[in-house]
This record gives structure tokens, C-alpha cells and sequence, in this order.
């Protein structure tokens, strides 16, 4: 990374010519001078031509806005234009302009006048641009004699990227794509001017060019300051011939007054419509020397045995070596890093489809592993990410350091960890397929915020220690079994926090028939719910939920259920602050189970459905009257049509709170039926100490419906009494 050399314009000996339309008023009246003779030189980071050596030299057509101080909103003093009229290629310049009021107001300029609005005083960073002129754009002042400015500030980035192997007299464009990477900006002046955040923004800027025969071809692009999450994608296309050059990381940063030099570009062939960047060697030994002379771009015919491909510490997450290898003679091969972690480099790496094998990622910062059927793959990849691109499959991936990235076309079958880690991509476990996730003893981060999705016939299945558990952060809104019929999710000895506002746990679509989900020696904390299913006016059916030994807190309701299926639960705790559980459909079998109301006061309501706990009106979801255990439902909705056969064994307990205190402000167990959907009954049985313990808890059972829907221990409840 270069800084770019800070230049001089200073406003030269010019008669005046033209005059701007945006006349700025003093008392009311404008007054134009002509004939006006100033000097300019560049002395900051001007716009215009940058050299090698990251110097601004000013070009033919440049032209810079100057204006006065601030007379009203948008309205200054004075305001002229200025156009270079000789000293091109050098950084001093003669410009000659109109200047519409006194001299003596001139206070400002802005490079480029073509990408600048007085009127708005916005600044726009357009969508194409012309090689050798960067047209970057500047700020600059005056001096105190009005016959020089200086331009102290680049307002923007530069991203530089060096092409080498172009034939000359070639036409090609390179365009970044990434968002805002395009659009416009108000400008506020002062001693050091500010930019507002970008409006009307574009995804797409391209820089043309025509090769004159120096090689290599510079090509400097202006770029917004800021970060850009996505990353930013580079394609060079020369006549019908196009190919993308890199993509860089996600959080890419882009700070003003800065050029980011990329990884230069090396053509070795032009066929057709292809570009081909590589240069081919025969093996890792012969790698491993053209790394070290400095290629970055390498393809290897055969990797034997045991090999070993040693990346350079030049090779950065920004600017990655590439290795493209075209077969695999081997079992086993390694691509390793530096060993001191303070100078781990980065690497991508292609593979062909069919590729077998176990590849060893050592003491790499950034990787890419596109293509092949792996056997094992190990990756210690320090603070930074593991990218598993569309079309690779692995069957074991063992994290010894470092985070992951799987793109929604590769499969890994098992990830197991070896240290604590992070998965940055949402999970998605296709149709058929299966992913094990081994956390052990470690702390597996899952940094999406969308949702994780199950396919039909799929299963994801995460296991810990069956001592200590492993732990599992989750900030997506839901791990969501989204399709079609029989997703499979199991979680075993894991402590899971989804701290995301609104996120829903473990998911069942309406779509989705006969999910399996099996929840042992867990525990679940959640925001919204822990486990929920979310019904449709057609729902799927044939659920299978198997709960044991676990224990599942939700600020609102711990299990949500209203589909129609088969919950078994067995000395499991359920918790919330509006439901510890709420059964809207389907058959419910609890044997030594907890439920707890725990009302908050403090609750948040931007939370989930925006109503504060307790809530006693019905409505979709779990807006419901709050209970430890809520059954039934009375809302209109007629997507809960279904019976709700709920049986309490074995001593189930109850407690109802509110603020972490004993409280009889709500009922233990609460349920209710719509008079006019005959479907929606509840039949509810329980032993003996589980009726007695519900019985001193909060009100104790509070049934609703007398109209004959709910049956209570083999009695149709019919009285003003709860059984």
C-alpha cells in the first residue's frame, strides 16, 4: 500500500473566458470579471494523470471549480471555472476561467468542475472513466493573493491494478463491481472538506483503455472511501475476450487519500474469448521457485505425493497467490504458510472436478478452495476465513484454527473443530445431502444473520462433548427446514444462544412435511423462540420432535407448536416471558417435565410481535394469553385447524413468575378453543402430582372454552370449574 504524493495547483497566469451559470449573487447583483490573469500549479492529490511513482501530472481538458464563502443555502460569494490551457504532463498548469463576483471571495475549488453541482453542492463519482485520466476528484483553497490553490485533499481512493502481456493498440475495459461503488455525495467545506454518505448509488464503474505499448498498462480507478461488505469484483475484458481478475475479501476497506495497489496481472495467452492469466510449471518444486521469483498466478500439472506448495508471505488477503493444479497423483498434499503467524500469507486454489484426496491447509491466512472431492481437508487459516467455493465437496473438514465460508454449491459432509472457530456463511444442507458439525469442547460462531436451511430429505446435525458440551453461537433469525419433506435436524451436548433479535431456534416451514428434530442433554437460549413451527392455511404433517434432557429459555416462548406432528418431551424445561410452552396443533407427550412464566416488566418489545409479555388477546404466532403452558387457540386464523392432544407424566412441575418472583397474576396452565372451527379441540390428561403441582402455581388451570371442545382427564369440560 503507497500513499499517494500530495500536489500543488496553483491558479496561473489565465485570461478569463466563459462564465459559469450558477452566478452567484452579492446584494443582488452579479458581477462578472473578464480578463482575469492567475497561475496554476498541482501540488495535491489533483485528479488527473497519476505516473508510477503515484505523482499527479495534470492533463488536456482539466478543469476545476472555484467559489467564495457561504452566502446562503448552496449560494456563495463567487464562483468561476477554470480550464488547463498549457502544462500538460507536467504539475504546473496554466488555467484560464470566468469568475462570476469578487476575487477577493474565492475561498475554494473542487476537481473535477464536469463531476461537480454548485447548485446542490454535490460531488459525483460517475460510472466510466477514460485511461490515462483518473479524473480523482480533489479539494483545494486559495491563497491569501487569489492567485494560486493549492489541492491538499483526494477525496477519494485509488485502486490501482497493473496489467502486463497486452499487445499494443488493444481496446479493453476493466470494471469493479461492488454496491455503492457509484453515485453522488454533498460536499461541506471547511479546513479539511467532508463527504455525506453516497446517494443514487450505482454498482458498476468501468475504466476503457487503448494500449500504447508500455508495459505494463497502470490503471488507476477512483473508488469511494469506505467499506465495501461484499468485497469488490475486478473483470478485464481486451476485445471479445473477458475474464475476472480477483475478487477481494469481504469488509474490503477503501480510505481517501489512499491507492490499494492489487496483485498485478500477467496474460499469458488471448484465445478467443479467453484470457488466460497463469503460468504453468510441472510440479510443487517448480512452484515453489516461481513463487519465490514472484509469480502470482501458477497452474501445476501433477501434484505427487506428499507435496508441498510453500506460499510466499506477499501473497495477502487483498492480493492472493493463485494456484491452479491440474491433477492430483496423490493421497495427501499440503499448502502452507509462513510459521510466524505475524506473516501468514493467503491462497487460492483451483482443482479440477474429481479431484481426491487429502489436502493439509498450514499457517494461511485467507484460502479458496475451488473443485474436487476431498477426502480430508485440514485448515488452520489464523484470524481470517477458509472460502469453500460452488462445486467442491468435502467429507471431513478439520478446523484447527481459523473460520470457514461454504458457498451454497459445495457440500462438506463433516466439520469437525479442533479450536474455537466461526462459520461466516449462512448454513445451507441441500436436498439429500448430510453435514455433521463436531464442535467437542469449542465455541462454533455462526455469524449469519439470515436464516440456515435444511432441504428436503437433508440433515444437519451438530454434536458437543458429552461432558463439557460444546457451544454454539448462532446470530441467524432461524435453523429452518424449509422444504419439501423430511428435513432432519439433531443437536446433542450443545449449549445454543441465538442472541439475534427475532430469531426463532430451530424452524419448521408450513411447507415442509414429516421434519425430524431430536434435541438430547442440550440447552437452548433464545430471543424469540427456542423451537417453533410456523403454520399455513395448508400445513404439512407427520412431525416427529424428540426432547430429552434439555432445557430450552426464550424471552418469549421456549416451544412453539402449531402444525399438526408428534412432540415427545422427557425431563426438559421449558421457559419464557409470554409461554414456557404454547401447543396451538398437534400430539404432545410430557414425561417429568418443568414449565416456567417468568414475566418480565423490563421486557423489550421491539422484540418479536411488539406486545408486551403477558399479553391476554389472541392473535397469529404466539400472541396468546400468557401461561407457563398455553394450549389451544381462539383467534380466527383457521391455519391451527387441528386437534391439540396434549398428556403431562411423571410429575411435571410449573412456576409462575413475574420479574423472578412468585406471582399469581397468571394462570399455570391456560387453554382455549374457537366456538366456531369444531376441528380446533384440545384434550388434555396429566397424573395426579403434575395436576397438583400446576394447581398451586400462579391461578392454577384456567380453561376458556365451555362450548364442549376441551376434554380434561377423559371428562368433556362443560362447568365454570376447572377439573
Amino acid at each position: 500500500m503507497k500513499r499517494l504524493t500530495y500536489l500543488t495547483a496553483l491558479l496561473c497566469t489565465a485570461a478569463l473566458a466563459g462564465c459559469s451559470n450558477e452566478e452567484l449573487m452579492e446584494n443582488g447583483a452579479a458581477t462578472q470579471q473578464d480578463e482575469l490573469t492567475l497561475t496554476a500549479t498541482t501540488g495535491a492529490d489533483t485528479r488527473t494523470a497519476v505516473d508510477v511513482n503515484y505523482n499527479v501530472n495534470w492533463s488536456a481538458g482539466d478543469a476545476f471549480y472555484v467559489f467564495g464563502t457561504l452566502v446562503q443555502d448552496n449560494v456563495y460569494s463567487s464562483t468561476g471555472t477554470f480550464e488547463l490551457k498549457n502544462g500538460e504532463g507536467g504539475s504546473t498548469g496554466t488555467f484560464k476561467g470566468t469568475v462570476t463576483g469578487e476575487m477577493s471571495e474565492l475561498e475554494y475549488a473542487v476537481y473535477p468542475s464536469k463531476n461537480y453541482t454548485p447548485s446542490t453542492c454535490t460531488l459525483t463519482f460517475p460510472t466510466t472513466y477514460t485511461y490515462p485520466v483518473s479524473n480523482a476528484p480533489m479539494f483545494g483553497k486559495l491563497n491569501e493573493a487569489k492567485n494560486k490553490v493549492e489541492f491538499t485533499q483526494l477525496l477519494s481512493g485509488l485502486m490501482r491494478i497493473q496489467v502486463s502481456g497486452i499487445e499494443s493498440g488493444a481496446q479493453g475495459t476493466l470494471k469493479l463491481n461492488a454496491s455503492n461503488i457509484t453515485g453522488t455525495a454533498v460536499l461541506t467545506p471547511g479546513a479539511t472538506a467532508t463527504l455525506d454518505a453516497l446517494s443514487s448509488t450505482g454498482s458498476e464503474v468501468t475504466l476503457s483503455f487503448t494500449t500504447t505499448g508500455t508495459d505494463p498498462l497502470v490503471l488507476d480507478i477512483p473508488v469511494p472511501a469506505g467499506t465495501y461488505s461484499g468485497g469488490i469484483t475486478a473483470t478485464l475484458k481486451i476485445g471479445i475476450a473477458e475474464a475476472q481478475v480477483f475478487h477481494t475479501t469481504s469488509s474490503f476497506t477503501v480510505t481517501a487519500g489512499t491507492a490499494k495497489e492489487m496483485r498485478p496481472i500477467r496474460i499469458v495467452e488471448i484465445d478467443g474469448e479467453t484470457i488466460n492469466f497463469s503460468q504453468t510449471v510441472a510440479d510443487a518444486e517448480a512452484a515453489n521457485k516461481a513463487l519465490e521469483e514472484g509469480v502470482k498466478n501458477i497452474t501445476i500439472e501433477s501434484v505427487a505425493a506428499n507435496g508441498e506448495i510453500a506460499i510466499p508471505s506477499s501473497s495477502t488477503a487483498e492480493e492472493p497467490v493463485t494456484i491452479n493444479i491440474a491433477s492430483v497423483s496423490s493421497n495427501e498434499f499440503t499448502v502452507k504458510g509462513a510459521t510466524d503467524d505475524t506473516a501468514t500469507p493467503a491462497a487460492v486454489i483451483n482443482v479440477p472436478q474429481g479431484t481426491t484426496g487429502t489436502l493439509n491447509v498450514k499457517n494461511i491466512e485467507h484460502v479458496e478452495l475451488n473443485g474436487g472431492s476431498w477426502t480430508k481437508v485440514t485448515s488452520s487459516t489464523g484470524e481470517n476465513t477458509l472460502e469453500i467455493k460452488d462445486g467442491t465437496v468435502i467429507d471431513e473438514l478439520v478446523i484447527e484454527k481459523g473460520g470457514i465460508n461454504i458457498a451454497a454449491g459445495a457440500e462438506v459432509k463433516k466439520i469437525t473443530l479442533q479450536a474455537d472457530a466461526s462459520i461466516k456463511s449462512r448454513i445451507v444442507v441441500a436436498e439429500g445431502k448430510n453435514m455433521e458439525i463436531n464442535v467437542g469442547t469449542h465455541t462454533l460462531t455462526l455469524e449469519d444473520k439470515g436464516f440456515h436451511l435444511i432441504a428436503g430429505g437433508a440433515t444437519l446435525i451438530f454434536n458437543g462433548d458429552g461432558i463439557s458440551k460444546g457451544k454454539i453461537t448462532d446470530y441467524s433469525q432461524a435453523i429452518a427446514i424449509n422444504q419439501s419433506i423430511g428435513g432432519n435436524f439433531t443437536m446433542k451436548n450443545i449449549e445454543y444462544t441465538a442472541p439475534s433479535v427475532g430469531s426463532a431456534g430451530i424452524l419448521i416451514d408450513p411447507r415442509v412435511s414429516s421434519a425430524k428434530i431430536t434435541v438430547e442433554n442440550s440447552t437452548m437460549n433464545c430471543k424469540y423462540y427456542c423451537l417453533s413451527s410456523n403454520a399455513a392455511k395448508e400445513n404439512g404433517s407427520g412431525h416427529v420432535v424428540t426432547l430429552t434432557n434439555s432445557t430450552f429459555t426464550a424471552e418469549e416462548t421456549g416451544l412453539m407448536f402449531n402444525v399438526p406432528g408428534t412432540v415427545t418431551a422427557t425431563n426438559c424445561t421449558f421457559t419464557g416471558g409470554w409461554q414456557g410452552a404454547f401447543l396451538r396443533g398437534g400430539n404432545f407427550t410430557f414425561d417429568g417435565c418443568t414449565f416456567k412464566l417468568n414475566v418480565s416488566s423490563s421486557y423489550d418489545t421491539g422484540i418479536g410481535s411488539n406486545k408486551p409479555a403477558g399479553a391476554t388477546s389472541w392473535g397469529d404466532g404466539n400472541q396468546a394469553p400468557s401461561a407457563a403452558l398455553t394450549i389451544g387457540n381462539r383467534g380466527s386464523n383457521t391455519a391451527y385447524n387441528c386437534p391439540k392432544v396434549v398428556e403431562l407424566r411423571n410429575s411435571c412441575t410449573f412456576s409462575v413468575l413475574k420479574d423472578n418472583a412468585a406471582s399469581t397474576d397468571y394462570p399455570s396452565v391456560y387453554i382455549d378453543a374457537n366456538p366456531s372451527q369444531s376441528s380446533q379441540t384440545v384434550t388434555f390428561t396429566y397424573d395426579a402430582t403434575s395436576g397438583t403441582n400446576f394447581g398451586n402455581a400462579g391461578k392454577g388451570l384456567d380453561i376458556r372454552n365451555k362450548a364442549g371442545q376441551v376434554t380434561v382427564n377423559g371428562k368433556v369440560y362443560s362447568g365454570s370449574t376447572a377439573e
